[in-house]
């Protein structure tokens, strides 16, 4: 599976850069440029290849 880590604050979208640690576990590493509040959401895209889905209840705010 390929999973994509997004953050939103107002028109600003940034892209985690996914790194797989071992057994399940990932390290995604970002840099927000705008201080605030943003909306992060983990996609999967199952199988890597096809759509992306969201996470369940992945949604949260990371404030910077």
């Amino acid at each position: 599976d390929v999973f994509t880590v997004k953050l939103t604050h107002k028109t600003n979208v940034v892209t985690g850069a996914v790194t797989s640690v071992s057994n399940g576990i990932y390290r995604v590493k970002y840099t927000l440029m705008v201080a605030g509040e943003w909306d992060l959401q983990i996609l999967v895209q199952p199988g890597g290849s096809g759509p992306s889905y969201p996470i369940r209840d992945s949604g949260q705010k990371v404030v910077c």
